[in-house]
């Protein structure tokens, strides 16, 4: 009886194990599909890796091409803020000579009016302009109408110029004249 009863629990136990045909065929259908979704999931798993690996080489370059360009432009700032350093070192330069040259110019003038000082202001004048300093000598205080002949006290004004001319450096003299249209008696034939 124990042998029957042996039997017995393994016939049930192989029976109450066993499925039908019909569902192993679809168990191992589902197998296949599961191998196969697997087999493509990781495929894709794969083709993504690589992917991120060129993304993320590409960020790095990306980084690398930004960092440069930051660098550069950093430098490039600096530069210019040097270069504007220079200029306005220049501009300063430049400011400095001007006034230099017009304390210059204040100070002939005044050599110049102290001069002329015992002539009267319808006689000459002494004034700055452009730059330039302008002594501007009248006629009447020169010529008389019609005559080629220097007047005594334009005489003693042209020597005191002259005398301030003389000891002063670095200066250039431009003189200009004009004459009237009365006619000039003796050895000229016309005012010009």
């Amino acid at each position: 009886m124990k042998i029957s009863t042996l039997i017995l629990l393994s016939f049930a136990f192989a029976i109450s194990s066993c499925v039908s045909k019909k569902k192993f065929v679809n168990e191992q259908a589902r197998v296949k599909t599961l191998q196969n979704d697997s087999t493509g999931t990781h495929t894709n798993l794969n083709t993504c890796n690589l992917k991120v690996a060129d993304l993320e080489a590409e960020a790095e370059k990306l980084k690398n091409a930004m960092l440069n360009l930051s660098n550069s432009s950093q430098a490039t700032i600096e530069n210019s803020k040097m270069t504007i350093e220079e200029q306005a070192k220049r501009l300063k330069d430049l400011q400095n000579l001007i006034q230099s040259q017009k304390d210059i110019l204040n100070k002939l003038k005044k050599t110049v009016a102290d001069a002329l000082i015992n002539f009267k202001p319808d006689e000459l004048s002494v004034e700055l302009k452009d730059g330039r300093l302008y002594v501007s000598l009248q006629e009447k205080l020169l010529f008389k109408s019609g005559s080629a002949v220097v007047d005594p006290k334009g005489k003693e004004a042209l020597q005191k110029l002259a005398s301030v001319l003389n000891v002063t450096k670095d200066i250039s003299v431009m003189i200009e004249g004009h004459t009237d249209n009365v006619p000039i008696s003796g050895k000229y034939e016309d005012n010009w």
